[in-house]
């Protein structure tokens, strides 16, 4: 054999090998990310039904005894108000999610269909600026102004806050959606007598269904999970969401750990079953809205 030909083996070799060994760490890589983000999950939903005593004694072994029970405490109306905070979050998620599609798609639809471009350019950035504001800088200036206005610890206090945040990351994409929608079809159907909210109810909202579910998803996501805005914008039960409504299981001088494991798993599990039915819907409206972009 010659010396050309061992050289070429040998760079072969160490190519394959070079490539077997980036796959071992990419692979390592990804299954620790996989069970560090899992366990703590698995670590929840069987710590929920371990009882008290057994949870202080080792925290992260598996149940001698399962149990429900705090299941049953933690729906029970007499011991939490675990209901009434349920309540809360289905109001807060489903009216700012409906708002916010409505108000994004009209917008979208403004900026990106309507021959008032240099307005149009205007207020689309002042949405591009609410992409850059935190959720930390505007607390106390809505503070102030939902105790000046009357709106403190009340339903409506909470809904136009979330709103007002999840809306221009909502405008943003369905406008690059709506930009690449074609425009003959306007044309042709404002030739026949058809208005604009004639157009835009029958033409471009069914056609821009991939955004609308993915605006819908990434609001519900973020209204059930959010916990700052009603922690400090309401002082009552009455008013109160999920995620808040657990933390106040926690006393100063004791905390119902198995309670609030199984309330958590009570909020945890819809977000986990929405997102596994629709994240394929959300990459594929995040996408398509990048693309046409």
């Amino acid at each position: 054999m010659s010396i050309g030909k061992s050289k070429s083996i040998l760079n072969l070799m160490g190519k394959m090998s070079d490539r077997i060994l980036s796959k071992i760490f990419s692979y390592t890589v990804f299954l620790l990310f996989t069970v560090f983000t899992i366990f703590p999950l698995v670590w929840l939903f069987y710590s929920s039904l371990k009882p008290k005593a057994e949870y202080l004694m080792d925290q992260l072994a598996l149940p001698k005894a399962w149990t429900i029970t705090n299941f049953v405490d933690a729906l029970s109306v007499e011991k939490t108000n675990l209901v009434l905070f349920m309540g809360n979050s289905v109001i807060y998620t489903f009216s700012s999610t409906l708002l916010v599609i409505l108000f994004a798609m009209m917008a979208s639809f403004a900026f990106s269909k309507l021959p008032f471009k240099k307005t149009s350019a205007v207020f689309y950035s002042l949405f591009g600026l609410g992409l850059l504001i935190t959720v930390q800088a505007l607390l106390i200036p809505l503070f102030l102004f939902l105790r000046t206005v009357g709106l403190y610890d009340t339903h409506a206090g909470i809904i136009l806050p979330y709103v007002a945040i999840n809306l221009p990351l909502a405008v943003f994409l369905g406008t690059t959606y709506m930009r690449e929608l074609p425009d003959s079809m306007i044309e042709a159907a404002e030739m026949d007598g058809a208005g604009k909210w004639l157009v835009f109810l029958r033409i471009i909202f069914p056609m821009c269904e991939p955004v609308i579910v993915t605006m819908g998803i990434m609001t519900v996501l973020a209204c059930w999970n959010e916990f700052l805005f009603v922690f400090i914008f309401t002082a009552s039960d009455a008013t109160r969401s999920l995620p808040v409504g657990i933390y106040s299981f926690s006393g100063e001088t004791a905390t119902e750990y198995g309670v609030q494991f199984a309330a958590l798993v009570i909020g945890i599990v819809p977000m986990i079953i929405t997102y596994a039915l629709f994240h394929k819907r959300i990459t594929y409206g995040m996408v398509a809205g990048a693309i046409k972009g």
